[in-house]
């Protein structure tokens, strides 16, 4: 016996059907793994958009309530992202803070010591502003944690 959950654009009502705390927290963990998906299907979906029929891009990002350029950066980010390269668990926002630094590894290393450290995008910045580039041209980040 399932639960039962229906929604809008602004409200999920949730019924449980259950009083199992297994099932409960299961499902919970559900919400909780779209909600920090939810970005990168919308930034994965414009990519696509946006190469495929770009004609419809900016009528498709006003009625998702967002503007043209705010589709075109969620589109780039998923295009230098693509899902083999992305650090689970990192948000897009802070993998569009790492584009800054010059190489892939120092750019996975960064979100992952960002994940690791249980980093907010404020932490991540307050890093990459504290640690500039050292005298050889590399960003501390080139090291792994």
């Amino acid at each position: 016996m399932g639960n039962h959950f229906s929604g809008t654009m602004d409200t999920l009502s949730y019924t449980p059907k259950t009083n199992d705390p297994g099932q409960l927290e299961s499902e919970l963990l559900l919400v909780n793994d779209i909600s920090k998906s939810h970005q990168w299907w919308k930034a994965d979906i414009l990519a696509y958009l946006r190469r495929m029929t770009p004609w419809l891009f900016a009528g498709v990002c006003e009625r998702c309530g967002i503007s043209e350029r705010q589709g075109l950066k969620l589109a780039s980010i998923a295009l230098r992202f693509p899902p083999g390269r992305r650090v689970e668990g990192v948000s897009v926002t802070m993998h569009e803070q790492v584009l800054i630094l010059p190489t892939l590894e120092d750019m996975e290393c960064a979100l992952i010591q960002a994940r690791d450290n249980g980093w907010g995008k404020a932490d991540l910045s307050e890093y990459l502003r504290a640690n500039p580039k050292g005298d050889d041209g590399r960003y501390p980040t080139a090291i792994k944690p």
